[in-house]
């Protein structure tokens, strides 16, 4: 089994939030996992639509430059149409409040179930306390 992550950094725009020269990665991209390689995505973050289109405009205005901008259903396609056989959603609160909104990552695990695959989630923040989810 190997683990990858999928990422993609480009040089930080002077005078931004994060103004520290990162190194870019030269990472091509690939058709698909090797035959008979198991791989598992443990880094897919998983938010509603408009959650992920803020957190694009601020990378876009203050960071690196998204290498994948999709949404749930785009997720799952991405994915498994490359060979990766299982993968971890990773939905957190950015400021309190957000955590019950955040359980609409149940649509990952519903575009999962759609594929004859389960998912269990688990969205929460520091206030309140973490609901599991079980999509079948």
């Amino acid at each position: 089994m190997i683990t990858i992550a999928c990422g993609y950094l480009h040089r930080c725009r002077q005078g931004s939030v994060i103004a520290r020269d990162l190194p870019i990665l030269e990472d091509p991209e690939r058709r698909a996992v090797p035959d008979g390689m198991r791989v598992y995505d443990a880094h897919v973050h998983r938010f509603p639509i408009g959650v992920f289109d803020a957190i694009w405009r601020w990378f876009d205005a203050h960071a690196w430059a998204i290498r994948y901008r999709l949404h749930a259903e785009q997720v799952v396609e991405f994915l498994l149409a490359r060979g990766v056989s299982r993968f971890t959603a990773l939905v957190y609160s950015h400021k309190p409040g957000m955590a019950r909104s955040l359980c609409a990552a149940e649509q990952i695990g519903r575009a999962c179930a759609r594929r004859g695959r389960a998912q269990r989630a688990a969205v929460g923040q520091r206030s309140s306390p973490v609901r599991h989810l079980n999509v079948r």
